[in-house]
């Protein structure tokens, strides 16, 4: 049976960038075991992260289109989330957790899939697991 697994941008960024994690993010997105999804704002974030990789000279501006292109075909289900009805729920949560709105996305979408959840972020995993929301190690 496949499991459902959100992944927030922390998630992805190995991939792309040689850094601790590579492998764990590697496996997980080649593994049949899961299926990948993520809001429509991950596309918006990885995006600045190539950007400020950019202006860090971390890599060049051709390496950021390749990157781009591979994000494109990722085995990755990218949802149109928040709709306008999940805004104040997003918000409620990212007040009563002292989350940003951002990483409450990715928190409140991971509930209402019945998900795992796929970040690096120690914050978001904190609260994930606080709200019984079992978080992959990654």
């Amino acid at each position: 049976m496949t499991k459902t697994i959100v992944v927030d941008t922390s998630a992805l960024v190995p991939l792309f960038f040689q850094e601790g994690g590579t492998a764990s993010a590697e496996a997980l997105f080649s593994s049949a075991e899961y299926h990948c999804i993520a809001p429509d704002f991950l596309r918006i974030e990885f995006s600045n992260v190539l950007t400020t990789g950019i202006r860090r000279k971390r890599i060049t501006p051709s390496e950021a289109s390749r990157h781009l292109k591979d994000f494109r075909e990722m085995a990755l289900e990218v949802r149109p989330f928040p709709t306008p009805r999940d805004l104040q729920h997003v918000l409620d949560v990212a007040t009563r957790t002292k989350l940003s709105f951002y990483d409450a996305l990715y928190l409140v979408l991971t509930l209402q899939e019945g998900a795992l959840l796929a970040t690096w972020d120690k914050k978001l995993r904190a609260q994930a697991k606080k709200e019984g929301v079992e978080v992959l190690s990654l």
